[in-house]
């Protein structure tokens, strides 16, 4: 188990039970490559255990607040703003021969979350896991996936709970 020690606390993060969760459903093989929208101490953790896995790690992160990007040297920032992403600035593109089999979907706060989707489709291949932290927060997220992506194999969701205030939703590309 690469990820089951990670020592997540939740809060704003990620939980341990959910990245936990991710690890049965990483690809096989000696590399990945991996997409994070929105950034934190997280990032870093979830880094160094796919690096323990895999012989190489592909890992971009977006991320609107320079405070949050993880400053380590197998992560690649690419800082934007809020208004970039909702008005579709060429700044916030993925470069054309971008492929990712994993990516996490925590950010930017608020609905303009919602205008990654879009992005995504073209940097998928069968198998690609998507990740949305927080994903009932607004009905635009799924919404937004479901739109850009029919064709979806729901691994996991899990809803608000009393003792649980996370949410998140985990596919398969088909």
């Amino acid at each position: 188990m690469y990820l089951n020690s990670l020592d997540l606390k939740g809060g704003g993060a990620y939980t341990q039970h959910q990245i936990t969760e991710l690890e049965e459903w990483l690809p096989e093989g000696d590399s990945i490559r991996v997409l994070e929208l929105g950034a934190g101490d997280s990032s870093l953790k979830i880094c160094k255990g796919l690096e323990k896995k895999y012989d190489k790690v592909t890992y971009v992160c977006y991320e609107t607040n320079e405070r949050w990007a993880p400053k380590y040297d197998t992560i690649e920032v690419r800082l934007h703003t809020v208004a970039q992403l909702k008005n579709h600035d060429p700044e916030v593109q993925l470069g054309d021969d971008e492929v990712y089999d994993f990516i996490l979907v925590d950010g930017p706060d608020g609905v303009v979350r919602e205008k990654w989707y879009y992005l995504l489709k073209e940097h998928t291949i069968p198998g690609t896991i998507i990740h949305i932290d927080d994903y009932s927060h607004y009905a635009e997220f799924e919404e937004q996936l479901n739109a850009n992506f029919p064709d979806l194999e729901e691994l996991s969701r899990v809803e608000r709970e009393e003792i649980n205030s996370h949410t998140w939703l985990t596919v398969r590309v088909k």
